[in-house]
């Protein structure tokens, strides 16, 4: 599943791009859900999932998972960033996250159409190691 946390207008190249891929995305075995990051407009006209009940908790919770090498610091408190994908594999793993201002002049990452494919096609070869975690309940 390739989640995407966007906001409007910064996410709208992106939501386009995602739209033409989507049947190519799909093919490949990989669903695309969308989510309004907190003050976005929550219904784009795309041609997968957009999520609009408990965005706004959802796109709290995964803000969490932003940090990043460059910038350590960055907690949920600060400035959410406009736009953020996660690659979540079959079992539920979540193995890559984009942010896409970590790789301003880099021209590398998921921009590139044919990397999304490649890794997406090499998290789907993989073999399942370990089961997915068991409920957790209090």
């Amino acid at each position: 599943m390739l989640l995407v946390f966007y906001s409007q207008p910064f996410s709208a190249q992106r939501l386009a791009e995602l739209a033409r891929l989507y049947p190519r995305l799909q093919s490949s075995g990989t669903e695309v859900i969308a989510i309004a990051l907190p003050g976005a407009p929550s219904s784009p006209s795309v041609p997968f999932s957009v999520v609009t009940d408990g965005a706004q908790e959802a796109a709290t919770a995964y803000l969490l998972f932003r940090r990043t090498l460059r910038d350590p610091g960055k907690t949920v408190l600060g400035e959410p960033p406009s736009h953020m994908e996660f690659l979540i594999d079959r079992f539920g793993y979540v193995r890559a996250r984009w942010l896409p201002q970590d790789e301003e002049g880099t021209g590398e990452g998921w921009r590139d159409t044919q990397f999304l494919l490649d890794q997406i096609e090499r998290i789907n070869r993989e073999p399942k190691i370990l089961p997915p975690p068991d409920d957790h309940v209090h």
